[in-house]
């Protein structure tokens, strides 16, 4: 998010005794900005305001607001890859 450090986006995690801690960001469909021109989907990014009703609120107020980010991104590419081959 341009002029900010960090961000938050929403996830969900769960104890697996397979794996130990597994978590998933929460996606959405790109908004028609840079995210766009990447992918179709994007994470749920979440506004500050917002975290309290990510982490604590009911399900249906964490639901509502999986949406579509509305503003400003800038996406920084990199050659990296983000999976083990």
């Amino acid at each position: 998010m341009p002029g900010t450090e960090t961000f938050a986006t929403a996830g969900v995690w769960r104890k697996s005794e397979e794996f130990g801690t597994c978590f998933s960001m929460v996606m959405t469909e790109s908004t028609e900005s840079e995210a766009e021109g990447v992918h179709s989907r994007m994470p749920v990014l979440l506004n500050p305001a917002d975290y309290t009703s990510w982490v604590s609120g009911s399900p249906e107020e964490a639901k509502a607001l999986c949406n579509p980010w509305s503003g400003a991104v800038t996406i920084e590419a990199t050659d990296q890859l983000w999976a083990r081959c």
